[in-house]
């Protein structure tokens, strides 16, 4: 789990259609566990690893706004996305032991594919914004990857925005 916090612009093309350029601070990572030996008395033998990814994320979206009547707006989203990463730290214990570290290796450059929908509710003073979205990885972001090695950021998102007018 994540965090996605940022800002965007709604840049009308013609008609329904729009351009949405968005600035996003993204957290992404992954948990890893792997138990050598359950013991009932003393507990588990394991290594425990996550790892947090931060990323200044750029997507470049279509957006179709789909023709509705009342307050409530939906819209289609569609787009490249492009990820810098900012950091990567990896937190380990491993029998009882905790350490922290810098992670290597990881793409400074991650692209992505977003697809997403979501709903406008105009209020008094501007729109208040619930997206639904996911980002598929379009390349692995190990540097030097060997053999069957494919590591791809995918996040599904749920976003809270308000638009004003």
């Amino acid at each position: 789990s994540g965090l996605v916090a940022g800002g965007y612009l709604v840049v009308p093309v013609k008609n329904e259609f729009s351009f949405q350029p968005e600035f996003l601070y993204s957290v992404k990572g992954a948990t890893y566990k792997f138990v050598f030996l359950d013991l009932p008395v003393v507990g588990d033998l394991s290594f425990e690893q996550n790892i947090k990814l931060t990323y200044i994320e750029l997507p470049l979206l279509a957006r179709y706004d789909v023709p509705s009547r009342g307050a409530a707006k939906p819209s289609v989203l569609f787009g490249p996305s492009f990820g810098v990463k900012m950091s990567a730290r990896a937190h380990t214990r491993s029998l009882g032991v905790k350490e922290s570290a810098n992670v290597s290796g990881v793409k400074t450059i991650d692209p992505g594919l977003v697809l997403g929908g979501g709903i406008d509710l105009t209020t008094t003073r501007g729109k208040l914004t619930l997206e639904l979205r996911y980002t598929m990885g379009l390349s692995t972001i190990i540097e030097h990857s060997e053999g069957s090695v494919d590591i791809r950021n995918s996040a599904g998102s749920f976003m809270l925005g308000y638009q004003f007018q």
